[in-house]
């Protein structure tokens, strides 16, 4: 019990020193509902309530001149939140920010624009020409759980080298390392620049290898990236595979992306993402984009997708307003998604919203539901 009277005590003594104010955040939901399919009907009563205590935490460092340690934590999250109204929930902590991000740190020794890491271990794994359905080639190697980086680190380029064990002194029975190089080069700062790697299991029974590069190019609206990935796993063929994409802003409400990607063993993929937003029509946002995979494959039949999103808002007095809306998604299944409904914001704190969504308008009627919510 003194214990306990203790802890309490030392953490009203930190939220006195630290705490902000506590943030209050609470909605209600009433949803009625029908499934059009078996004509089934009902309510659903939902809410989310939450009391936050955020601590004002700054970021720390140490550091100094000459051959020195450097070590930042940096991007810290710390706060006690509760759920008032279930009365028997335990008081929780959230050490992550608005992004899921938790705070980092990072630790070195430093001698100028030279370094040796000591803590986060860099990783030898490499993925820079990302799928846009399925095939990628991943660089995944086993000697990769803890290591070092020892670089040259100035404005233009940084190079490292990584230096990594399958495990510590007590899982590292066979002493497997890999080892890779990294580095990264800027040409013309905010428009050219090179990213490429190396890494190779050395001492690892498998001896994977493999490289990487994405040549990121940023000009005129247009930002343009071409990526590969080369990868020999366990003395198998290398495999390979590069992407393209290039994005363009047409206007600053207006922009069009259009990525392309090989697999090396016949498998092209492409889409085409196109959103406008208030440019041309105030207050209209419309979006759609085109999918097409496997294009090349003998084996495996070709497929494809494509979606149209578009919402209006008629904005009324105030911040009041109606908003329509429709989400529509086909694929070469003939499989059709629909959403459409209609928001309205009408009166102080509450939303109303009528929607009707089926996932297979060949054979599923779809749920219809209208939603009323409050908050604050």
């Amino acid at each position: 019990m003194k214990k306990a009277i203790v802890l309490l005590l030392a953490l009203m003594a930190a939220v006195g020193a630290f705490a902000q104010t506590p943030v209050v955040s609470a909605d209600a939901t009433l949803t009625w509902g029908m499934d059009l399919n078996t004509n089934a009907t009902g309510f659903l009563n939902e809410y989310s309530a939450d009391v936050t205590i955020p601590f004002a935490v700054e970021d720390a460092e140490a550091t100094g001149e000459g051959v020195h340690g450097y070590i930042a934590l940096t991007g810290i999250t710390f706060e006690l939140f509760d759920d008032p109204v279930a009365g028997a929930s335990g008081l929780g902590f959230n050490d992550d920010d608005a992004y899921a991000t938790p705070a980092s740190l990072e630790a070195k020794i430093v001698s100028g624009p030279l370094y040796a890491m000591v803590y986060s271990q860099s990783s030898l794994d490499f993925d820079a020409a990302g799928e846009l359905l399925d095939g990628a080639v991943a660089g995944v190697f086993h000697a990769n759980t803890y290591g070092t980086q020892i670089g040259y680190d100035s404005e233009m380029y940084d190079v490292g080298l990584i230096i990594n064990s399958k495990g510590d002194w007590t899982t590292n029975v066979d002493n497997e390392y890999g080892m890779g190089i990294v580095a990264s080069l800027t040409f013309v700062p905010d428009t050219l620049a090179l990213d490429a790697g190396f890494s190779y299991d050395l001492t690892d029974v498998t001896k994977d290898m493999g490289f990487w590069l994405s040549v990121p190019v940023t000009v005129a609206g247009f930002a343009i990236t071409p990526a590969a990935d080369f990868y020999i796993a366990d003395g198998a063929d290398m495999a390979f595979d590069a992407r393209l994409d290039l994005g363009y802003d047409i206007t600053d409400a207006t922009n069009v992306a259009v990525a392309v990607y090989y697999g090396g063993d016949e498998d092209l993929e492409m889409s085409i993402d196109f959103y406008e937003d208030g440019g041309l029509v105030e207050n209209l946002y419309f979006g759609f984009g085109f999918g097409y995979y496997n294009a090349m494959e003998t084996v495996v039949a070709a497929t494809w997708d494509a979606y149209a999103d578009l919402t209006y808002t008629i904005a009324m007095d105030g911040d009041y307003y109606v908003m329509p809306y429709a989400y529509f998604n086909i694929d070469s299944t003939d499989l059709v998604t629909l959403d459409v409904g209609v928001e309205a914001f009408l009166i102080p704190n509450t939303t109303f919203t009528l929607d009707w969504i089926t996932t297979d308008i060949a054979n599923d009627k779809g749920i219809l539901t209208f939603a009323t919510n409050v908050s604050l």
